[in-house]
């Protein structure tokens, strides 16, 4: 999947809507609660954090909703690669739902 399409399944996972635009480079996707921000896990730790513990992830990975993204495959940046991996298992989350 493509970033748009990560952030489109996070955001359906977390029962939010995704916008269909681009605001500089960060798509702007709208889960409850958080209306008008401008949410972007893939690039804001805050936000990737609040998907992690919304999931319980720290707790899940066993039960397969586990996504591991090496740092090499982001120049090194492991909270790039920490992102990533959080809102991939985000997505699959969503992508299951109907």
């Amino acid at each position: 999947m493509n970033d748009r399409e990560l952030l489109e399944m996070a955001a359906k996972a977390l029962g939010g809507e995704y916008r269909d635009h681009d605001l500089g480079g960060q798509y702007l996707a709208l889960p409850p609660n958080w209306n008008g921000i401008n949410w972007d896990p893939l690039r804001n730790d805050g936000d990737a954090f609040r998907l992690m513990v919304r999931f319980r992830m720290w707790r899940e990975c066993d039960d397969g909703i586990c996504c591991v993204e090496s740092p090499k495959d982001h120049g090194g940046d492991e909270n790039k690669a920490v992102r990533r991996a959080i809102v991939r298992a985000a997505a699959e989350i969503g992508k299951a739902m109907p």
